[in-house]
């Protein structure tokens, strides 16, 4: 089975990505936090 979940930052203004996969061997979890580059002016 697999899951995915998907919610906004608290600390910063992000929006936040985790796939859960589970089968018979176990789970496995893999997350993306993407972040935005500041521009130095």
């Amino acid at each position: 089975m697999q899951n995915n979940i998907i919610w906004e930052g608290i600390n910063d203004e992000s929006l936040e990505n985790c796939n859960v996969l589970t089968n018979n061997n176990g789970c496995q979890a893999n997350s993306t936090v993407p972040v935005a580059e500041e521009e130095n002016a």
